[in-house]
């Protein structure tokens, strides 16, 4: 009796026209259609793309971050000038810094 074997698997990976990336693996000669408009590419150019892409998301989210610590330090400030105590205006306007 013989063991079945997986059929071999392909890697393909893409950089599509709206700037995202994908990869996937098939079995069989023929690599499916791409799913959306774009063009394949080398593993080298789809972690390249990837690797901007996790770059720019981690910009964002740092700039997103700052700018959310500007407004609750603003908050903070301007609940002290209305008198409040320290405990309640960090409460109230979620600013953690100094």
């Amino acid at each position: 009796m013989t063991t079945p074997t997986e059929p071999a698997l392909t890697n393909q990976w893409a950089i599509f026209d709206d700037g995202s990336v994908g990869a996937w693996r098939y079995e069989g000669d023929t690599p499916p259609a791409l799913p959306a408009p774009g063009r394949t590419v080398s593993e080298a150019e789809y972690q390249n793309a990837l690797a901007q892409i996790e770059n720019a998301v981690e910009e964002h989210r740092a700039a997103q971050q700052a700018d959310e610590q500007t407004a609750a330090k603003q908050a903070y400030d301007a609940l002290i000038a209305a008198g409040l105590a320290d405990a309640p205006a960090r409460h109230l306007s979620h600013y953690d810094g100094p």
